[in-house]
C-alpha cells in the first residue's frame, strides 16, 4: 500500500489499532509505567536544641517553641525536629522536646551540655540563658566568662553545630548588668565566628519584649511575649533551614507575606 492509499483510509480504519495500544498499555506491569505522582524524598528534619533555663521551659505556655513551630512547619512547611530530654508545652505544639532547666545558670547549663549535644546530636542549638546568674547577683564579666566556656563546650562537643546565641530579654527592673551581658552576648558571638565557629547573635533585647503584658511576673514571658521571642528567632532559624535544605514552601506559593521581623542580626566576624 502506498502513502497516498494510506491518506485515502477513511478515519474508522485507524480505531482498532488505538484500541490495541491502549489495551497493550493497560497491561503493562505497573513498575514499568511512568508516573507522575513520583517525588523526591522528604527533606531529613533539621534537629533544633532549644537550650535555657525556665524562659525555654515555658510550663504550660510551651516557650516560644509554640510560636516558633508554627512560623516554620505550620505557615513555612519546613522540616525540623525540637531534640532535648524534657518535653513540655501546650497540645497545639506536636513537639515538645526541649533543654529548659528551671532556675538553671550559664555554669550548670556547661556541665551537662557536652552530654545533651552528644546525645541528641542537635544541627542548631537555641541558646537563651543568663536570667538566674543575673538574679543571683553574678556580676556581667562573670556572666561573660561562663558564658564563653559554655560555647566552647558546645563547639567541641558538636564541631558543626549552629549556635544561635540571644541576648537576654529584659527584666523589670532595668539593671546595667544585663545591658553589659548582652553587649558581650554579641561580641562573645563574633570571636566564636572569627574562629571558624558557626555562630549566631539574636538581639532578644531588641526585640520589643517588654512590661507586664510580655513579661506578667517580671521575669517569664507570657503568651505574647514568647510569640515575640519567637519572632526573634525566626529569620535567623529560617535561613539556617534554607542553607540546610530542610524543604519550605517556596515563597511564590504560600498564602499572604512570610514573616519579616526585623529585630534580628547575624554577628560577621568581619569577613
Amino acid at each position: 500500500m502506498s502513502h497516498s492509499d494510506a491518506r485515502r483510509l477513511p478515519r474508522a480504519a485507524f480505531v482498532p489499532v488505538a484500541l490495541a495500544l491502549v489495551a497493550a498499555t493497560t497491561l503493562l506491569p505497573t513498575a514499568l509505567l511512568p508516573t507522575a505522582t513520583a517525588t523526591q524524598a522528604d527533606p531529613e528534619p533539621v534537629r533544633i536544641l532549644p537550650l535555657g533555663d525556665s524562659i525555654t521551659y515555658g510550663y504550660e505556655h510551651g516557650s516560644y517553641r509554640t510560636k516558633l513551630w508554627e512560623m516554620l512547619v505550620d505557615d513555612d512547611g519546613y522540616a525540623i525536629d525540637f531534640v532535648g530530654s524534657q518535653s513540655d508545652g501546650p497540645e497545639s505544639l506536636p513537639d515538645r522536646d526541649h533543654e529548659g532547666h528551671s532556675g538553671w545558670r550559664i555554669d550548670e547549663i556547661e556541665t551537662e551540655a557536652a552530654d545533651w549535644v552528644a546525645d541528641h546530636d542537635p544541627d542548631i542549638v537555641l541558646l537563651h540563658i543568663g536570667t538566674n546568674d543575673m538574679i543571683q547577683g553574678a556580676s556581667a564579666d562573670e556572666m561573660e566568662a561562663r558564658l564563653d566556656r559554655l560555647l566552647e563546650t558546645l563547639f567541641e562537643a558538636g564541631p558543626q553545630l549552629t549556635v544561635v546565641a540571644a541576648a537576654v530579654i529584659p527584666l523589670h527592673e532595668p539593671d546595667q548588668r544585663l545591658r553589659e551581658y548582652n553587649a558581650a552576648v554579641a561580641g562573645l558571638v563574633e570571636a566564636h565566628r572569627a574562629e571558624g565557629r558557626d555562630a549566631v547573635f539574636a538581639d532578644m533585647a531588641s526585640g520589643g519584649i517588654e512590661g507586664r503584658d510580655d513579661i506578667p511576673d517580671g521575669v517569664h514571658p507570657g503568651p505574647q511575649g514568647y510569640a515575640k521571642m519567637a519572632e526573634v528567632w525566626y529569620p535567623l532559624v529560617r535561613a539556617e533551614l534554607e542553607e540546610r535544605g530542610a524543604g519550605g514552601i517556596p515563597e511564590a506559593t504560600r498564602e499572604g507575606e512570610p514573616y519579616r521581623p526585623g529585630s534580628s542580626t547575624r554577628a560577621q566576624s568581619g569577613t
